[in-house]
């Protein structure tokens, strides 16, 4: 008797999680992790060169990586941080992309998956900007760059 009442719970969860796995929100959502594979693992390459001596906390490890790998922490710690920013952005567009093609092949709509990649890109640099309120009114926020001679 249990039997048959577990089994009828999982088989409608089942039906449920299916139904759900199905929508095209989550296809969408499928197609644009696939895309971005190849970024995570470059991204947890570099993040793995970075971390190294507290991965290994061997006597000795330490002073060897930082007088060989250590010295570039700074660019393992640059290429990471920006494959992460490329991969949220090739994420959101893939996702786009893969969600307006998906809509206009189910209900045969003219749609061109490109607008829909130009969409978010619009979206993207409007919501982009810093903006706080200042004096009463909206206003940037600017950043000022100070170069250092390094040589």
């Amino acid at each position: 008797m249990a039997d048959s009442k577990s089994g009828s719970f999982k088989d409608a969860l089942a039906a449920k999680a299916g139904k759900f796995a199905g929508s095209r929100f989550v296809r969408a959502i499928m197609d644009a992790g696939y895309s971005v594979i190849s970024f995570s693992i470059i991204g947890a390459v570099f993040l793995i060169l970075n971390v190294l001596p507290q991965a290994f906390p061997i006597p000795g490890f330490a002073a060897f990586y930082a007088n060989t790998l250590g010295r570039f922490s700074g660019l393992f710690q640059v290429v990471y941080n920006s494959t992460m920013g490329i991969l949220a952005l090739v994420f959101a567009g893939t996702f786009a992309y893969s969600y307006t093609d998906i809509y206009r092949r189910e209900e045969k709509i003219d749609l061109v998956p490109m607008n829909g990649l130009m969409m978010f890109l619009m979206a993207f640099f409007i919501t982009f900007p810093e903006l706080i309120w200042k004096n009463g009114a909206v206003q940037f926020i600017t950043t000022r760059v100070v170069l250092v001679k390094s040589f």
